[in-house]
């Protein structure tokens, strides 16, 4: 390894633990702007679609971007759909993209064993335990053994590397930008501070929840599609919220693929954005298992 990689794996475990240790904070102190701004708003509908807006824009960039492109690379997408993927995906404050990209993938080699960073099976620590690690606990408690193995094919991309330099600028954007949107609707700053809020920390701490509501409830409640290795789940709400991911047993049984909803009638609105871009020519090489795949690991119902 050369001195530059040195140093830049250097950095990646020195940041991983900070980042870790305070995003496990940020959900406490966002329930509480979440608590003031239903009690100090009278949130008006166009802050409520903004929300919304904000919202899809977010879990796409944590669903298409750090998940499906530049974890599983389940498909391949043209530099700008990269840059701007992950830019959202850094909107979502779950952590700089290598830190997420480099924790899931150590997830998927580890899954549901001591290794696995939030594993919601600690048989010596009781049920709840092991749920409230795999939701959030986790990220305070673990650290990543060797960066270069989870990360090799990414650290050289120097997008990917500005961005994850730059993530708190640009996650404290995904703040800021709703909130000059919200007050330059309405031209107040109550409506600025309501935008702030409510688009900004309000849909914080509710995504953020429903994230790691895939690590946990998805490996304890739901139904089993497919033959796998583990206890992952198909949760239908979760997948709703989490715009496919919560179809985390078709994941499971096939991480590549750019498609988690993979039976009858399972729809995944991620896969569905990914089909649009590939139809304008913006993405391609997209992954989905067959057919015959799909029925050699389906259990029969």
């Amino acid at each position: 390894m050369n001195q530059p990689e040195l140093h830049l794996y250097r950095d990646l475990t020195n940041s991983e633990k900070r980042y870790s240790q305070a995003i496990v904070w940020i959900p406490l102190l966002v329930t509480l702007f979440s608590i003031i701004s239903g009690i100090l708003f009278d949130i008006s509908l166009g802050t409520l679609i903004l929300f919304l807006l904000c919202y899809s824009a977010t879990v796409l960039g944590v669903t298409v971007g750090f998940h499906r492109l530049l974890t599983h690379h389940s498909f391949k997408a043209k530099r700008a759909v990269k840059i701007v993927f992950a830019c959202l995906g850094c909107m979502a404050y779950e952590g700089p993209p290598f830190f997420w990209i480099a924790a899931h993938r150590r997830h998927h080699k580890y899954t549901e064993t001591e290794f696995d960073p939030h594993s919601p099976v600690s048989p010596k620590k009781g049920a709840w335990y092991s749920f409230y690690h795999a939701h959030m606990g986790w990220m305070s408690q673990h650290t990543l053994e060797n960066w270069r193995f989870y990360l090799g094919d990414l650290l050289h991309d120097r997008d990917l590397r500005l961005i994850n330099r730059y993530y708190a600028l640009i996650a404290l954007s995904g703040i800021i930008i709703p909130g000059l949107i919200n007050g330059l609707m309405y031209m107040s700053w109550y409506a600025f501070w309501e935008g702030v809020i409510v688009c900004g920390f309000v849909r914080i701490c509710f995504q953020q929840h429903v994230t790691w509501s895939i690590n946990s409830v998805c490996h304890i409640w739901g139904r089993t599609d497919f033959k796998t290795q583990d206890n992952s789940k198909n949760n239908w709400i979760l997948a709703f919220l989490a715009y496919g991911e919560g179809w985390h047993n078709g994941h499971h049984a096939f991480p590549s693929s750019a498609k988690h909803g993979l039976k009858k009638g399972q729809i995944d609105i991620s896969y569905l954005l990914i089909s649009l871009l590939a139809r304008v020519g913006l993405v391609h090489a997209i992954k989905i298992p067959t057919d015959e795949q799909i029925k050699q690991k389906s259990l029969k119902e």
